[in-house]
Formats: structure tokens, C-alpha cells, sequence
């Protein structure tokens, strides 16, 4: 079973739905948060394929509950962020997958912080 922590990087923050995305691999189960409520209300979900319900839910049960679940406000605003990002077609435009892997992106950002050092050593006596 594959649980994967997206608390911080899901809800597009890797320019994919979610960091998992980038590999095109499939979870059983998702924990994400703080995007989801756009950091107005605390909101967070625990995201299960269908075929982990199948395999330990008895039918007519649920298996999900949470000690605070249930707050209409932080209810209210996930709603307000998912329906924007739809509205908006934030997720055909940001939620799209990479054109480049995320090894390639991290050797660019490495490329332009490189040349960055470079540039402000040539103007700082060492």
C-alpha cells in the first residue's frame, strides 16, 4: 500500500495537482491539507482509491471520522477554493502534467542559482 504526504506539496504547489503526479504513479491513499483551504481556514483530507474502501468497508459503513471534522467554516472555504480553481480553469492550466521531470527542473533551478552566485561574486571582494 502506497500512503503518500501531500500536505504541502499537493493542490499544485510542483505545477502538477499533486507532487506524485510528476511520476504518474497512482497511491492508495493521499493526505493533503493547507492548499486545499487556501491557508483561510484550517482544512485537510485524507484522499482513498476506491479499491482500499472496497477491501475494508462493509457495505452500507463508513470508515472515515475525524476529531474535529466537520466545520462548516473550513467546509465553506475548501469548497470556495476547489469551485475557483474549476471556475477558473486553474486545473487545465497549473494541474497539467510536467514538461519536464522533476530532476531536470531541479538542475535548472541549480543552473540559474549557480550563475546567480557567480554574478554577485564578481561584484563582492572577497
Amino acid at each position: 500500500m502506497l500512503i503518500l504526504d501531500e500536505v504541502i506539496t499537493g493542490w499544485g504547489r510542483t505545477g502538477a495537482k499533486f507532487a506524485i503526479d510528476h511520476w504518474g504513479v497512482v497511491p492508495d491513499m493521499i493526505c493533503t491539507g493547507k492548499g486545499i483551504g487556501s491557508g483561510y481556514a484550517p482544512l485537510a483530507a485524507t484522499v482513498i482509491h476506491q479499491k482500499v474502501i472496497r477491501a475494508i468497508e462493509a457495505p452500507g459503513r463508513s470508515i472515515a471520522g475525524f476529531t474535529y471534522g466537520g466545520s462548516p467554516l473550513s467546509w465553506a472555504v475548501g469548497e470556495a477554493v476547489l469551485s475557483y480553481i474549476t471556475s477558473n480553469h486553474l486545473d487545465a492550466t497549473v494541474f497539467k502534467p510536467p514538461l519536464t521531470t522533476p530532476s531536470e527542473d531541479v538542475a535548472k533551478m541549480l543552473d540559474i542559482l549557480r550563475e546567480t552566485i557567480e554574478e554577485v561574486a564578481k561584484e563582492l571582494p572577497v
